[in-house]
């Protein structure tokens, strides 16, 4: 209210201070991020596989898991599990399912029962036996061709847009 006895209306809030309310709210989000993504806690995964902690085999996944939380800057940690440790080798594909262990390392052969697709993905006589081989069949060969989908060209090592379905 004035002094003389009329009111007036409250003024509408400018274009050019709702600029300077964002840019200042823009500014202060783009400063804080990278101290969230900093402050976040790394994802680590309980990984259980079936090489026994006496065999060679375990070692050489005790160095992937390492490597994997090396080549992700620290963001995802493998917890390397020898088999049994918390449940036996066949029931791994169950434990996973039910989230007791967060993934598995296994040859692929052992769940042919449950999925028999995977008989294809592991070794088998006269199969493909070199990553060569597996690469020439996924990518040239058909496997992941769908429309839409991209697939390398190992020759050229680009990638082009799948012509074929």
């Amino acid at each position: 209210m004035t002094t003389d006895g009329r009111t007036t209306a409250p003024s509408a809030p400018s274009r050019r201070g709702l600029i300077k309310a964002a840019a200042v709210a823009g500014g202060t989000a783009a400063l804080a991020f990278p101290a969230v993504i900093r402050a976040q806690a790394p994802i680590k995964w309980r990984v259980q596989t079936a090489a026994y902690s006496k065999t060679a085999g375990y070692p050489a996944f005790q160095k992937f898991c390492a490597n994997v939380k090396i080549l992700s800057e620290g963001k995802l940690e493998f917890q390397p599990l020898p088999a049994g440790a918390v449940v036996g080798t066949f029931e791994m594909f169950d434990a996973v399912k039910r989230g007791q262990l967060d993934a598995m390392h296994v040859y692929t052969t052992y769940w042919a029962g449950n999925m028999p697709v995977t008989a294809f993905l592991s070794s088998y006589p006269l199969g493909l036996d070199r990553p060569d081989q597996w690469e020439t069949w996924f990518y040239e060969l058909g496997a992941c061709r769908s429309p839409g989908r991209r697939t390398r060209r190992m020759a050229s090592s680009t990638w082009a847009r799948s012509s074929t379905t």
